[in-house]
């Protein structure tokens, strides 16, 4: 039977099964030996829950004297440091960095943890140039996996971690403003959902993982409630304006207001893909505005909110907005774009 799911652990499957009823449920399972023969054992429907038993399994079969490889050891930190935090968006982030890191480590054979040296690290970096910012964060969660194995017994807790070896990519602080010309041009070539997601970007300020995922149990009494999935910050919108007019024309009855074409909720990748798409359509059209829409991400709508909301009344205002705890926090996300009078000598 065809595979459901292919990012799974080496040796891990999973198969869809149809109920009696017509439901479709997906079960995972692990290829062991077996009396010198290759079986599979269940591991139940759950995923992180299969993931979990798969991991256990696996270091079951290790000894402190034997090494184990990065794919072990970063299983075992998924299953047991990652998948209990529970929130959604840090376990896909954590999930896309490792996969990474497997395909470098772990293919086509799985490097054992301890042999993993600084220059390996190194050329990892270097095999990801064209992502430095993702480099240095699957970096991090290496140095993660690693210690966690060392806690865990499986490396000796003496050897130094190889992260401490390795230069991260340098990267340079985010300064990007978005002007009202530009803004324009984009929104232009959008589809009518696009134009409303950059729209209510730009009214609430809020991160594109808040925005997809705005549904209408979120709105009550005229206010749109929402509670930040990075920082857990509460924040209410008063539901007037071009706020308003938005949401009385998108908003079902009960539901997710912003849809893929499956009928499914949007999700935070695929606001970034299509926000690609369209810069990639306008630069053919405009290829004088190259430059500018390639440095234009969906994200720099929050700090356009934040820098117009302090422009035209202050940064308590724009603190506010964002849902800081402080204006230092703030000040990151407001750009230096006043407009200074020249100076002019006095005559005599």
């Amino acid at each position: 039977m065809k595979k459901a799911q292919n990012n799974l652990p080496r040796g891990m499957r999973a198969r869809k099964r149809r109920r009696k009823n017509g439901n479709t449920v997906i079960y995972y399972f692990g290829e062991v030996s077996q009396n010198g023969k290759r079986v599979e054992i269940s591991l139940g429907t759950e995923y992180f829950v299969a993931v979990k038993k798969w991991a256990e399994i696996n270091i079951e079969k290790i000894s402190p004297s034997q090494s184990i490889t990065f794919s072990q050891a970063a299983d075992k930190y998924f299953a047991e440091v990652i998948e209990p935090k529970g929130k959604i968006n840090t376990i896909n982030g954590v999930k896309n960095s490792i996969k990474s890191l497997k395909t470098f480590f772990s293919t086509p054979k799985d490097a054992p943890l301890h042999e993993i040296t600084p220059q390996h690290l190194n050329r990892f970096l270097a095999w990801r140039s064209s992502a430095p910012s993702s480099a240095n964060v699957e970096i991090a969660f290496f140095s993660a996996i690693f210690e966690h194995a060392q806690k865990s017994g499986y490396i000796d807790f003496e050897k130094k971690n190889p992260v401490k070896g390795v230069k991260k990519n340098k990267i340079e602080k985010r300064d990007n403003y978005i002007n009202d010309k530009l803004f324009d041009v984009v929104y232009e070539h959008a589809d009518q959902q696009m134009r409303d997601l950059m729209d209510i970007a730009l009214l609430t300020g809020q991160r594109p993982i808040d925005i997809c995922s705005l549904h209408t149990s979120q709105i009550s009494d005229g206010i749109l409630n929402i509670k930040q999935v990075k920082t857990s910050a509460r924040l209410r919108f008063e539901i007037s304006g071009s706020l308003k007019e938005i949401i009385d024309r998108i908003a079902p009855e009960n539901g997710f207001l912003f849809l893929n074409k499956h009928g499914k909720p949007l999700n935070r990748q695929l606001i970034t893909n299509w926000f690609l798409n369209l810069r990639k359509q306008i630069m053919q059209e405009r290829p004088e505005l190259e430059e500018e829409l390639r440095n234009f991400q969906f994200r720099d709508l929050r700090a356009k909110a934040a820098t117009d909301a302090y422009l035209q009344n202050d940064k308590e205002t724009a603190r506010e907005l964002l849902g800081h705890t402080s204006t230092n926090m703030t000040n990151r996300y407001i750009r230096q774009v006043k407009v200074q009078k020249p100076f002019n000598k006095k005559k005599k």
